[in-house]
C-alpha cells in the first residue's frame, strides 16, 4: 500500500507507480485515433456528423452512475478490509495477552480476591503455595506460552498468504510403478510423497514451524487455518483442566478471541474470495468503451479539432474510475494499492515477542517473516 502525502501535489501528481494511468493508456491512444478519424471525415464537404446529442448524454449519465456506483462498492469493501485486518491484530493480541495473564505461575493470587468474589471459584480452586508460585510448572508454563506465540503467528501467516492467493494446495506426487504413494508423515526434513507450496517448503527449516506443523498443514489440503485454530484450542484447554485457569470466565474469554479471529477471517475471506458479479462488471465496461469510442462523433461537429481534447479528458475520467474501482476490489491482493498483509503477520510477531520478553524478562526468537513473501 502506498503511502504519500495528501498535502504534496507534485508527490502525487508525478508518481507513476501504483497510478491508474498505464491501465487507461491504451484506451487513451484508442479514442485519440478515432477523435483523428472523425476528424478528418467531418472535414470532408460530403459527410456531416451533425446529430442530436441528447441520446448520447442520457447513455453518459448512465455510465457514469453505473461507473460510481461500482466505485462505491468497490471502496466500502477496500475500507471493510482494512477494518477486519485490524479486528485480527487486536483479537490475536489480546489473545496473547489474556495467556499470559491467566495462565501464570503465579498460583497464590486467588487467596487474595475479594470476599464477594470467592464464590465464583469455589467450584474450580487454585492450588496455593508459601510463596504464591508453584516451581515445578513453571518452566512448562513458560514453553507453552511460547508455543502459543508461535502458533498466533502461524495463524497470522497463513491467514495472510490464504487472503493474498498464495497459499496453494499441497497435492499428492505421481504414483510410483507399483501404485504406491509415499506417507506424508516422513522422518526427514522433506515430506515426501507431496508437492508443496512455497511456503510450506520454507516452513520445512523454518523455526517458526515444527516438522509435526509441516506434516499436519500438508495433510490438511486447504484447511490449514482451521488446523492451526484446532491446534491453539487444544493447547488452551489443558490450563484450564490443570487449574492453571482459576475460573471458566477466564477460559472462556480465551477461547472468546479464538472464535473472534475465526469470523473475523471468515468476513476477510468473503470479501477475497467473492468479487462484484460479473454481468454488472461486464455491462459497465462494455458501456464504457461503447459511450467513449462513439462520443467523437457527436463532439466533432461543435468542437472540431478540439475533440480529441475533450475526448481525452472525459475517457481519463471515465476509463480511469473503472480502473480505481478494479484496484479497490479486492484490497488483499498482491496490487501495490492492496492492504498490506504482511504488515499485519510482522506486527503480531513483534507485538507478541515484546510481551513475552517483558513477563518472562529474557529475550524471545526473533521470526523472520518476510521470506514468506518475497
Amino acid at each position: 500500500m502506498i503511502i504519500y502525502d495528501p498535502r504534496s501535489y507534485s508527490d502525487i501528481l508525478l508518481r507513476w507507480e501504483g497510478s491508474v494511468l498505464p491501465q487507461v493508456l491504451l484506451h487513451l491512444v484508442g479514442t485519440g485515433i478515432v477523435s483523428i478519424v472523425a476528424t478528418i471525415a467531418q472535414a470532408q464537404p460530403d459527410i456531416n456528423f451533425d446529430m442530436p446529442d441528447e441520446g448520447h448524454k442520457i447513455f453518459g449519465f448512465l455510465v457514469g452512475f453505473l461507473l460510481v456506483f461500482r466505485s462505491t462498492i468497490a471502496y466500502n469493501r477496500f475500507w471493510n478490509g482494512r477494518g477486519f485486518l485490524n479486528g485480527l491484530q487486536n483479537a490475536s493480541m489480546e489473545f496473547m495477552r489474556n495467556v499470559c495473564m491467566f495462565a501464570s505461575s503465579e498460583a497464590g493470587w486467588v487467596s487474595a480476591l475479594t470476599p464477594w468474589s470467592q464464590p465464583c471459584i469455589a467450584a474450580h480452586p487454585a492450588p496455593t503455595y508459601p510463596q504464591g508460585k508453584d516451581p515445578e510448572k513453571a518452566e512448562a508454563l513458560k514453553a507453552k506460552r511460547q508455543t502459543f506465540r508461535r502458533l498466533i503467528t502461524q495463524l497470522m501467516l497463513i491467514a495472510a498468504l490464504k487472503l493474498r492467493g498464495t497459499l496453494g494446495v499441497p497435492k499428492r506426487s505421481s504414483e510410483s510403478d507399483e501404485g504406491a504413494v509415499e506417507s506424508p508423515l516422513a522422518s526427514s526434513t522433506n515430506v515426501s510423497g507431496w508437492e508443496l507450496p512455497a511456503w510450506l517448503v520454507i516452513a520445512q527449516t523454518h523455526p517458526l514451524f515444527t516438522q509435526k506443523d509441516v506434516e499436519g498443514y500438508t495433510t490438511a489440503g486447504g484447511n490449514a487455518i482451521f488446523l492451526c485454530m484446532r491446534q491453539i484450542s487444544h493447547e488452551v484447554f489443558p490450563l484450564f483442566k490443570e487449574k492453571h485457569y482459576p475460573h471458566v470466565n477466564m477460559l472462556r474469554t480465551t477461547v472468546g478471541h479464538i472464535k473472534d479471529i475465526l469470523g473475523i477471517f471468515g468476513q476477510c475471506a468473503a470479501i477475497s474470495d467473492t468479487p462484484i458479479p460479473f454481468p454488472y462488471v461486464q455491462m459497465a465496461k462494455v458501456f464504457t468503451i461503447m459511450f467513449l469510442y462513439t462520443l467523437p462523433f457527436a463532439l466533432v461537429t461543435e468542437l472540431g479539432g478540439f475533440t480529441i481534447v475533450a475526448v481525452w479528458i472525459l475517457a481519463l475520467g471515465y476509463f480511469g474510475l473503472d480502473a480505481i474501482a478494479t484496484e479497490m476490489e479486492d484490497p488483499f491482493g498482491l496490487d501495490i494499492n492492496d492492504l498490506d498483509t504482511k504488515e499485519l503477520v510482522q506486527e503480531i510477531e513483534q507485538g507478541s515477542r515484546i510481551l513475552l520478553e517483558q513477563l518472562e524478562k529474557e529475550p524471545q526468537m526473533i521470526y523472520d517473516i518476510e521470506v514468506f513473501f518475497d
